[in-house]
């Protein structure tokens, strides 16, 4: 049986609460639950290894999202957002899943099987990779370079080197230039030293 690790970061004690109850209820076999410190995630989420972290779009800032998926060695855990109020859609699109506050519980239940079912295969690791350029792009921006320095380095236009940024983005799903930074590092595509040289 296939073991199901859901951790839970960055919500408001009642939604926590009311979360840990629902999830508590479930019949669903195989499953454990751990609170996950925001403070200390990339060194829990690496232990513990979560097929889905729930958390409040809100709290969760978006760089740490961003490092635990650049970091995560295998698959990186599906994010699940509960939703309390307005939000705008750049926030909505670093999660995998949104589940209202208002949504019956059974939809929580719903949006973890399917994402914790969800297996990547050579498809869409293939999807994923990023072109020779892509790469040339991450490392620029890695080394705090602007779109136009960028494109001043690689000949091409400020509109070409957007449009590299937003297919990084969706390939990656990392939408900060620290996520970014931390997966060029991660991916060994570029040396920590490079990345000093830009600091002031």
């Amino acid at each position: 049986m296939k073991q199901t690790v859901i951790g839970i970061m960055s919500l408001p004690p009642i939604i926590e609460s009311g979360v840990s109850q629902i999830l508590g209820k479930s019949k669903a076999a195989g499953r454990t639950i751990h609170r996950i410190d925001e403070s200390r995630a990339m060194e829990q989420t690496a232990r513990l290894r979560p097929s889905v972290i729930i958390t409040d779009p809100l709290l969760a800032g978006h760089g740490i999202i961003d490092a635990i998926r650049s970091a995560a060695e295998g698959p990186s855990p599906k994010f699940i957002g509960i939703q309390h109020c307005s939000l705008p859609k750049s926030t909505l699109e670093l999660f995998d899943a949104v589940v209202s506050l208002y949504d019956p519980a059974p939809e929580l239940e719903t949006a973890i099987e399917k994402l914790a079912a969800k297996e990547p295969d050579d498809m869409e690791e293939k999807s994923s990779a990023l072109s020779q350029r892509e790469k040339d792009v991450v490392v620029s921006i890695a080394k705090g370079m602007s779109n136009k320095e960028i494109a001043a380095q690689m000949n091409v236009s400020v509109n070409t080197v957007m449009t590299h940024r937003r297919n990084i983005s969706a390939k990656l799903k990392i939408h900060s230039p620290a996520g970014i930074t931390i997966y060029a590092i991660v991916s060994k595509l570029v040396k920590l030293e490079e990345i000093r040289t830009q600091l002031p």
